[in-house]
């Protein structure tokens, strides 16, 4: 039996949807056979149906030979179902499902198979528009970040809240016409530094530590950037902070000079774990080591020890080492990185 892969979203989660159309509908369905590819989508879009681009939709997908058709969603959406998928086995995505609309396969189709996300394997090159997307997200976070530094230079940053950080950093992504953080940014202070995921809170900062993990999105691209900030004179933990700062450091560089195209994403994840290993740092490295990025701020690759895809030219993710000592401080470093022809480069000019 031949397969239909079947596409859903609701809620702007599943954004292959935008990908392809350039817009995301909150409510639509996709499902490629053969050589057809059927777009369901509620009978509000009935306007944009018009002016979706079935040419970028078969550059995207890499096949000239594709056939589009659209139908809108103004009856039963599963008598529509019933006549495209009778036949067919069907494979849903496990990243984008939602349990309702998997028990309404399940009910009238039979158990589905599945697949982790379909469209992955052609969202994570980038061809030269999502490229220059990319780098101009960078570039409006490299502002952002240079007037932090500023802010930190000149010691202004202190009895400011972590929340008016964040604050700070919607006002001046706005103020450079990109749309929205791409994540809730992460403005962590004192030992919350030392949570990887903190939630930003009403906290004041003062002579301490400072972790800021934040991004944007341009024209729907995203970037994902943290520095770690000593906000403090020379104190008694001066000397570990300033320790592990380098060896995360090291870590950074170790990791972006071994990104090649073609070299497995896990080995570069164990070379920074083998040396925050031989450092005796290891167990306090507990995330994966990067991510893809590209129209949502964690796509594939994903860059850990278990990782079973390798780095590709025209891929953009990021590189993020971090020690986090539980109730002292954490250190964490990231850029968001381009893969090219024969080495990976980085645009951002706010130094490690």
């Amino acid at each position: 039996m031949e397969k239909a892969f079947v596409f859903y979203t609701s809620d702007f989660e599943n954004k292959s949807f935008c990908y392809l159309l350039w817009f995301q509908p909150d409510f639509g369905v996709m499902i490629s056979k053969n050589d057809y590819l059927f777009v369901l989508l509620n009978s509000n879009y009935f306007g944009q149906k018009d002016i979706i681009n079935i040419q970028n939709i078969k550059d995207n997908l890499k096949n000239q030979d594709l056939i589009v058709e659209f139908l809108l969603i103004n009856q039963n959406l599963l008598d529509i179902l019933n006549s495209l998928l009778t036949w067919f086995e069907v494979v849903l995505e496990k990243r984008y499902m939602t349990y309702s609309f998997y028990e309404i396969i399940k009910k009238n189709f039979g158990e589905p198979s599945f697949v982790d996300s379909y469209f992955d394997q052609f969202r994570k090159i980038k061809n030269e528009d999502e490229i220059n997307k990319m780098k101009k997200a960078i570039n409006i976070t490299d502002e952002i970040y240079l007037a932090i530094q500023q802010m930190v230079d000149n010691w202004e940053i202190i009895w400011k809240s972590e929340r008016e950080i964040q604050t700070f950093i919607i006002k001046s992504l706005l103020d450079n016409w990109a749309e929205k953080e791409s994540f809730d940014s992460i403005v962590a202070y004192w030992h919350w530094s030392a949570i990887p995921h903190h939630q930003t809170s009403l906290q004041k900062i003062s002579n301490w530590v400072l972790l800021i993990d934040s991004g944007v999105v341009y024209q729907n691209y995203c970037s994902d950037f943290t520095r770690t900030y000593r906000v403090w004179h020379k104190d008694e933990n001066y000397e570990l902070y300033d320790e592990i700062y380098q060896i995360v450091k090291t870590a950074y560089f170790m990791a972006l000079e071994a990104c090649k195209p073609w070299v497995p994403c896990k080995v570069v994840d164990k070379l920074v774990r083998d040396y925050f290993e031989e450092k005796w740092y290891l167990k306090y490295f507990n995330h994966s080591l990067g991510h893809g990025i590209g129209m949502q701020a964690h796509e594939m690759p994903i860059i850990n020890i278990k990782s079973d895809y390798v780095f590709e030219e025209n891929m953009f993710f990021t590189i993020e080492p971090g020690i986090y000592l539980p109730w002292k401080f954490g250190v964490r470093l990231e850029n968001t990185i381009h893969m090219i022809s024969s080495w990976s480069i980085v645009y951002s000019k706010v130094s490690i």
